[in-house]
């Protein structure tokens, strides 16, 4: 049972009125989502996202657009009404955007590499992570192998921050859940999933243009 992990790369010099004609193809809360959005940059990887959610998940199962229809748990986590099995997860940081999908309950994180703030770590990471990060060669690289496994873990439960960051501990093989990562210059990427654990699946990554994800078509009513 495999969990399949797309991700893209904006070219920093796309503009978001390029690509006003395929907002019709997300969601109408994608579309608010992304209006509330100031820079062209978050704009586009909403967009981004809300596509990738949509064509990979019609992929995965085999359906057309047509037959997607979402449902949110307590905590906002959107998941495919009529598929319970099925679970997807999704990210943007910078000009980064990964997806994540599998028959199973999955979560992926990307982030963009950026400063280092010492006080995040001492707030929001639990004392085994902190005693992990202080022992780290390499303290930036360190910090967000631990962000983004915690965020991938947090989008998996599906419980958003009503789950204290640092009530877990994702250096703890006794959290029961495996972490998978991909290198990407200049981001850190990691997918989470109790499934990834048994010899029979993986994580397959897989990288996309974002006009790949730009039909020229409306989505079937």
């Amino acid at each position: 049972m495999n969990i399949y992990v797309k991700y893209v790369l904006i070219d920093e010099k796309t503009q978001f009125h390029d690509l006003g004609q395929f907002v019709s193809l997300v969601s109408q809360k994608r579309q608010e989502q992304i209006q509330k959005y100031r820079s062209d940059r978050d704009k586009i990887a909403s967009l981004a996202a809300g596509l990738l959610i949509r064509q990979e998940s019609c992929r995965f199962l085999g359906i057309p657009d047509c037959a997607l229809s979402f449902s949110y748990n307590a905590f906002g986590k959107p998941f495919l009404t009529d598929y319970p099995d099925y679970g997807f997860s999704v990210s943007h940081s910078g000009w980064a955007v990964a997806f994540a999908c599998g028959h199973a309950a999955v979560g992926v994180d990307i982030q963009k590499e950026a400063g280092l703030n010492a006080a995040v770590v001492r707030r929001y990471f639990a004392p085994k992570e902190q005693a992990y990060f202080e022992k780290s060669q390499e303290k930036i690289a360190a910090f967000y192998e631990l962000w983004t496994k915690k965020e991938a873990y947090l989008k998996m439960l599906g419980t958003g921050l009503s789950t204290p960051l640092a009530s877990f501990d994702v250096t703890d093989s006794a959290i029961g859940k495996t972490f998978c990562s991909l290198q990407i210059p200049g981001y850190h990427l990691h997918v989470c999933s109790n499934v990834l654990a048994s010899k029979s699946a993986a994580a397959i990554f897989e990288k996309a243009h974002l006009w790949d994800l730009l039909v020229k078509e409306p989505p079937k009513a």
